[in-house]
């Protein structure tokens, strides 16, 4: 579940908490103004068919990642520039939040084949335009649009870029096809959970209509990756296929981020192969630095290998990037928790909370820093919260076996014993969207249970269990305080070294 801006958060950003998280003053001090700091906004779309807004949203997309191909740019993540749309602020509001100099905003409009493109690169200081142009070109030719826009962005910034370079002459597709399904994909995608069906179905047609489209593979490792992240497939099934097509990605086009850091993802928390791990993550932050996801996965690395303090400056750096979406404050709340600063843990928590109160994750991450805490009641009121906002029709993941081992540790042994006969005793159900896919087993929230009644052995046979059946959580063996009473069993130990973790550490 390691995947959903603390404003105030004590020994980092400064100042007052504030209930506007995308008000942040604070930041301010973090990160200079600098015209090289780059936002794009969401792209218009004022096509005849509202339908075509899957289009405008893609555009937006590929152009930050276009843009993020200038090295001496640093790009604001989607989820920052997207909470903008039709929002009516200004553009010095937007730059003073985001502490930006540069913002890039346009329209998109498509009937049939032909596309409109207008596009602006405007000075966020002074409001004037730096650079603008309007393309009208056929769809086929979408992609020579951006690369001009990118190049046209580095010329108004006075960045002079390799006219060679490959990053900006290889075509990712002949097949406008190919490009619908990945950008119809990439639309659902941004819908978060509940949309993987659709996600995975789109980006399967995407690779179908082109066998070389480098893109599709990508979208569709990330997707398998979250998945098995999310308790949607089994490890052993969906794991191996992310590896596969992350490989296949890479083998189209070595320049992309992505890939690389799903495979970084897979390669630890499947394989535990951790110095590889720690390799694909570096050399996928090289490629791309404003990739933020790249950076807030890097920091759950850090953490789980015991290098926390580390892991706090690369969500930070993650933040910096990505300042209003979920993912850095995530892995920043994480570090804070496996270095036992529980009170800035929970203020990353709650900040989420700010930033995307529909999403569940939050409540059960504050939970987990909560039972640490001996703040019991909170913990199993956070832990009911998060279940009811993910609903029946979102895996629980491993929030049933934390709320289990919140009645036991609480001393609510009877409530811990129902959770544990119900795991125990209920056969897993059948993966209704994912038949070929199952999903997987409950050992580790039954080990989490078994912790919190003081049953360390049992708890172990089931964490044995979960490391064998790859659960993804388990690689948190050796940073969660959850398993703090078991670190002097030798049975612990042994399972340490079976995974790798007793001598993970980085390289220099």
């Amino acid at each position: 579940m390691a995947d959903e801006k603390g404003v105030g958060l004590k020994g980092w950003l400064t100042g007052p908490r504030r209930k506007t998280p995308i008000d942040q003053p604070q930041v301010e001090k973090l990160v200079p103004l600098d015209k090289h700091r780059i936002a794009v906004l969401p792209m218009t779309n004022i096509s005849p068919d509202k339908r075509d807004e899957y289009f405008a949203e893609g555009i937006t997309d590929e152009l930050i990642t276009a843009i993020s191909k200038i090295p001496e740019l640093h790009v604001i993540a989607r989820t920052s520039s997207e909470k903008y749309k039709g929002s009516g602020k200004g553009i010095s509001e937007i730059s003073r939040e985001l502490r930006i100099g540069s913002i890039i905003e346009g329209t998109v409009r498509k009937a049939g084949n032909q596309l409109r493109v207008t596009a602006q690169l405007i000075d966020s200081q002074s409001e004037e335009s730096l650079w603008s142009e309007s393309y009208d070109r056929e769809f086929g030719d979408i992609f020579n649009i951006q690369t001009d826009i990118a190049r046209n962005v580095a010329e108004g910034l006075k960045i002079q870029l390799h006219s060679r370079n490959p990053r900006f002459q290889k075509k990712p597709t002949e097949s406008s096809e190919a490009y619908t399904h990945y950008l119809k994909g990439r639309y659902f995608w941004n819908r978060g959970m509940l949309e993987y069906e659709k996600t995975h179905n789109e980006f399967e047609l995407a690779i179908q209509k082109d066998p070389a489209f480098a893109l599709g593979y990508s979208a569709l490792a990330d997707t398998y990756l979250m998945m098995c992240r999310n308790s949607y497939v089994s490890p052993k099934l969906g794991y191996p296929k992310a590896i596969e097509l992350a490989r296949k990605a890479i083998s189209l086009d070595e320049t992309m981020s992505e890939p690389h850091a799903v495979l970084a993802a897979i390669l630890q928390e499947y394989e535990w192969k951790w110095n590889e791990a720690q390799t694909e993550f570096t050399h996928a932050i090289g490629l791309n630095p404003s990739y933020s996801t790249a950076h807030a996965w890097y920091a759950l690395y850090l953490g789980h290998v015991g290098r926390c303090e580390l892991g706090i400056n690369e969500a930070k750096r993650a933040i910096e990037l990505d300042p209003l979406g979920p993912r850095g404050y995530q892995s920043l709340s994480e570090e804070y928790l496996f270095s036992r600063q529980y009170d800035k843990a929970i203020e990353a928590a709650e900040t989420i909370m700010e930033l995307n109160p529909e999403s569940g994750i939050p409540y059960g991450t504050r939970a987990v820093v909560e039972v640490e805490k001996g703040m019991y009641n909170e913990a199993i009121a956070d832990l009911q919260k998060a279940s009811k906002v993910f609903g029946p029709d979102v895996p629980a993941g491993r929030l049933i076996g934390r709320l289990g081992h919140a009645y036991a540790i609480s001393g609510r042994t009877a409530d811990a014993n129902r959770i544990l006969h119900e795991l125990e005793n209920q056969p897993v159900p059948s993966n209704q969207k994912w038949p070929f896919l199952p999903p997987p087993g409950r050992a580790l929230e039954i080990g989490f249970v078994q912790l919190g009644l003081g049953n360390n052995q049992l708890a172990l046979d089931w964490l044995k269990r979960a490391a064998d059946e790859r659960m993804s959580g388990i690689i948190h063996l050796k940073c969660d305080p959850i398993f703090s009473n078991l670190r002097e069993e030798p049975s612990y130990k042994t399972l340490l070294n079976k995974m790798g973790l007793d001598r993970a550490s980085i390289g220099n």
